[in-house]
């Protein structure tokens, strides 16, 4: 190929990107000055297409950067400026029922491990105390999935008796930026539990259990950094031939590595599939949502398991056994939320 060719083809590429991340920017000014933005970095690129791919490619990147960061600037803006009364009310309402649902999660793990005949002695409570982590990390997903289908379906049962909730006039528009907003921080809260306090929590249940301080630490007990020195440990053991339990030794860690950012990201998952649900499904019936939390809690968890197990036996990659649950929730969120388009969502409340 010519470089005249090569440069050409180079062109259009970033042409398309660009074209491609106009996404980023609100619809309206899209459909204002998309158009001439497109010219404009057209325009960009003849002037750089003859200095040379590198100066092409810096042109182009430059273009870009600013159309994204435009997009972001706007969009924010817009989400100023939307942020309502029902926003500010729905957040209270999810975050309110978020700690209800975490803290009635941890008290049932917490009274069924005390069950336990392992729970005897002065060492129980501390047992108990230790446990609390592991509990949290594991039940933060779910708390959020419980609060969101909670404070959406009460967000538009309101909604409906007062179709003015949140000056917007729509009978049961509950805005998901909120939540996602919401949910996103009870991510980044759930991936410091699972990497920081997880990890040395374990470590210390350990020596309760084993009754002495000389005990080797699991993959449980490391935090990521030990965990990924481990598993480069294990690699490089593995080079002998037919050392099987070296590979499913670095499965293991890997396993346990991708489970701690995975069950941290599953609250925004779960949330979208909360969303889409309440939306999906007009019913008010909490029956209805306490049978949607046990099968998707179910599902999940089982997913996770299964996927943890094909994993450590060298069957799944790590990355797609842990990561499945995810995808799988994703996949069900975005057919309830696009098939509520034109449904329940669009329709009129009696009150209009």
């Amino acid at each position: 190929m010519s470089k005249d060719a090569g440069a050409q083809l180079l062109r259009r590429v970033w042409s398309r990107a660009f074209a491609a991340l106009m996404i980023c920017l609100p619809r309206g000014l899209r459909s204002r000055h998309g158009e001439a933005m497109q010219e404009l970095f057209e325009r960009e690129l003849d002037q750089h297409a003859g200095r040379g791919r590198l100066l092409l490619s810096a042109a182009a990147l430059a273009g870009i950067a600013d159309v994204v960061g435009r997009g972001l600037r706007e969009r924010i803006g817009e989400e100023r400026r939307s942020f309502s009364a029902g926003d500010r009310m729905l957040l209270r309402q999810v975050t309110v029922a978020f700690v209800a649902a975490l803290v009635t999660l941890e008290a049932a793990f917490l009274l069924l491990g005390a069950r336990s005949p392992d729970i005897a002695g002065g060492r129980g409570l501390e047992i108990l105390l230790f446990s609390v982590p592991f509990i949290a990390g594991m039940t933060m997903p779910m708390a959020m999935f419980v609060a969101t289908l909670w404070s959406t379906r009460r967000a538009r049962s309101g909604s409906r008796r007062s179709p003015s909730v949140g000056g917007t006039g729509r009978s049961s528009a509950v805005r998901l930026s909120p939540l996602i907003g919401f949910a996103a921080l009870v991510a980044m809260l759930s991936l410091a539990v699972n990497t920081q306090f997880i990890p040395r929590a374990n470590a210390r249940l350990q020596v309760l259990y084993a009754g002495t301080v000389n005990v080797p630490r699991n993959d449980r007990s490391m935090t990521v950094q030990e965990l990924r020195a481990a598993a480069r440990q294990a690699e490089a053991e593995r080079q002998a031939p037919g050392n099987r339990a070296a590979l499913e030794q670095v499965a293991g860690y890997q396993v346990e590595i991708q489970k701690k950012f995975a069950l941290a990201a599953a609250s925004l998952f779960l949330t979208l599939l909360a969303v889409g649900i309440t939306r999906r499904f007009a019913s008010e019936n909490p029956f209805l949502y306490g049978v949607a939390s046990a099968a998707v809690f179910a599902g999940y968890y089982v997913a996770l398991t299964v996927g943890e197990h094909l994993a450590e036996q060298l069957v799944l990659s790590p990355v797609l056994a842990m990561w499945s649950g995810n995808l799988l929730v994703l996949v069900l969120a975005v057919f309830a939320l696009k098939s509520s388009v034109g449904g329940a969502e669009s329709r009129p409340s009696p009150a209009q």
